[in-house]
């Protein structure tokens, strides 16, 4: 695509990256979606690079699953789902990818009409930040009172009648 050693030809490039992620190349899957992703070569789709990430991320390509984590979080190109969404940043972190291991470390989910949050969110043990403001929510998961790293949580303009006793 880039031209990296040789002469830059997107075309070919993206004719290549089509072979191999149709036949299953985990890898040609991740860099394909995120050419759909943010339109490198092609029109942006994000749908399509969701597809193409859940491919790989299914195979345990840590980038593709921090990719599908972040469209998933946002709802771009995929219906929101923050739940699945802390699931694929937790198993892209576990694998050592820092950017998986950033986004662990603060969740922003203001304004997602959330009626709750995952109960996943109180075993992210690098999660230091929390802004989950102006949602539905009913409740939070008790164990978000355990996280010792959690410094701040924004929880504000919910319809939270109490908190859970381990959030002291």
């Amino acid at each position: 695509l880039r031209g990296d050693g040789v002469p830059a030809d997107p075309a070919s490039g993206l004719s290549w990256l089509r072979a191999a992620a149709d036949l299953g190349h985990a890898g040609a899957q991740t860099n394909l979606g995120y050419a759909y992703e943010t339109g490198l070569g092609v029109a942006a789709d994000p749908a399509e690079a969701a597809r193409l990430y859940r491919l790989a991320a299914a195979q345990g390509r840590p980038m593709a699953q921090h990719n599908l984590a972040t469209l998933l979080q946002y709802g771009t190109g995929v219906p929101a789902d923050v739940s699945e969404a802390a699931r694929l940043y937790g198993l892209a972190a576990a694998q050592g990818l820092p950017a998986a291991q950033s986004a662990l470390g603060a969740l922003y989910l203001t304004g997602n009409q959330l009626t709750t949050l995952p109960p996943e969110l109180g075993h992210l043990s690098a999660l230091h930040v929390l802004i989950a403001s102006d949602n539905q929510l009913t409740a939070v998961p008790p164990d978000l009172g355990r996280l010792s790293p959690l410094t701040w949580l924004n929880i504000s303009r919910n319809q939270l009648a109490s908190l859970p006793p381990e959030m002291g």
